[in-house]
């Protein structure tokens, strides 16, 4: 995915300990939500998302301009977390 002057992008592959450890961080603080994305901004090109169904998301808005957000994905599948950053 290129990393334009809006869009930035991280995949993290996690070992099991670590992905352990965010996982139950996860779960206690229920501030994820479980896969598909949902209220994911129209603007945005999903492609570079990964279809997995199996996971959790995070999503913020921006405040001043609601076609900014911030996702975070964690992947149970392949164990990886994947970030995207996108600013108009």
């Amino acid at each position: 995915m290129p990393n334009g002057n809006r869009i930035s992008y991280i995949e993290i592959k996690l070992t099991d300990k670590q992905y352990k450890k965010i996982l139950t961080k996860i779960k206690k603080k229920q501030d994820y939500n479980k896969l598909p994305i949902k209220g994911l901004p129209d603007i945005y090109d999903n492609k570079y998302i990964p279809s997995t169904k199996n996971g959790y998301f995070k999503l913020e808005i921006g405040k001043k301009d609601k076609r900014d957000f911030k996702l975070t994905v964690l992947d149970n599948d392949l164990k990886k977390i994947y970030c995207y950053i996108f600013l108009m």
